[in-house]
């Protein structure tokens, strides 16, 4: 099993950007030290959900203050990328860090953000692919042409190449996603409770099988299979339940602007449904208690086909110090890999 920090860099009331930014780096520096195999980034845009909002500019900083530990992107959002120039920015910090990084993409899934860039979030998963095709042919170095629905090249080259043949990992929630990773013989990284990612693996590794490619692709894409969960380790379970709830509140408000395009959310339905949802993100999302609880947790994920687990120990109003905290405690009793 892997484990690598996962960062949305949420700016709450009364922090400054500056300290969100800052917070964060010494957070990736933390996870280096701890043994962590990989720094994982995500991508937000005008909201204080995330303030990451160039994951690639990022991620050159944590390639330049540490010297070994992986860095991923979970997940660049494709469809709001001219992909020549994604292509160019992930190869960079792939350069810079000495072939270091896992290129993830996703399609997106907030209409207040693809409101914000002008895209049609209907075209979202279309688009995706085309920039994710457009991307890899990039990364050959070679000049190429390409006709695609809604990206047309001509003579296109991107420069420089990356360091390594760029592993590249695809976010799914549904059997149709993992089966589209799979096709491609991409890397899969998904969320849920147990039985949710024993699914989607499960859907996953059939599709890679019919779709011939080589065993050891098969063996080494199913051992590195990703999982986002919110990681909080304390002294005991009810110290732990009791730490995630007021974040995770907060939390749960802020995807809720991001699902309209005025970023206002649902107001009334959200309200209404809120206690349900916090009850059910809470027992398929998270990793939270004790040591004893947490490594049952690992093991449940690990007989579900779970590779790599992407611990979120962040999110909400968390300040700093307590995130760093609980990911000391985590680091000092599970081993890691990269």
């Amino acid at each position: 099993m892997r484990f690598g920090t996962f960062h949305l860099m949420t700016q709450y009331a009364g922090a400054t950007s500056g300290q969100i930014v800052a917070e964060t780096l010494a957070e990736a520096e933390l996870a280096e030290r701890l043994g962590f195999g990989r720094v994982w980034l995500t991508e937000h845009h005008a909201s204080d959900h995330g303030i990451c909002s160039a994951p690639a500019v990022f991620a050159a900083a944590v390639a330049a203050r540490t010297q070994k530990i992986g860095l991923g992107f979970a997940v660049n959002v494709a469809p709001l990328h001219h992909p020549l120039r994604l292509a160019e920015e992930l190869a960079m910090v792939d350069q810079l860090s000495g072939g270091r990084v896992v290129a993830g993409f996703g399609p997106g899934y907030s209409p207040y953000e693809f409101a914000r860039y002008g895209v049609d979030i209907g075209e979202r998963h279309t688009r995706h692919n085309e920039v994710v095709e457009v991307v890899l042919k990039a990364w050959t170095g070679e000049r190429f042409d390409y006709a695609g629905e809604h990206f047309h090249f001509e003579d296109a080259q991107a420069l420089p190449a990356p360091a390594q043949p760029l592993p590249v990992a695809i976010t799914a929630s549904s059997i149709a996603g993992a089966h589209y990773a799979a096709r491609a013989g991409h890397r899969l990284l998904t969320l849920g409770g147990s039985d949710d990612v024993r699914e989607i693996v499960a859907a996953y590794a059939a599709e890679m099988r019919r779709s011939g490619h080589d065993a050891a692709l098969i063996e080494d894409n199913l051992a590195r299979v990703g999982v986002l969960k919110h990681v909080y380790m304390a002294e005991s379970d009810e110290e732990a339940q009791a730490a995630i709830r007021a974040p995770t509140e907060m939390l749960l408000r802020r995807l809720d602007a991001l699902t309209t395009e005025d970023g206002a959310g649902t107001g009334a339905v959200f309200e209404e449904g809120l206690a349900a949802e916090m009850e059910n993100y809470l027992s398929t999302r998270f990793i939270a208690g004790s040591t004893k609880t947490v490594r049952a947790e690992i093991a449940a994920l690990a007989d579900a086909g779970c590779g790599e687990v992407l611990c979120w120990f962040r999110w909400g109003a968390m300040e700093h110090a307590e995130a760093a905290a609980s990911m000391r405690r985590f680091g000092a009793v599970l081993p890691k890999a990269g």
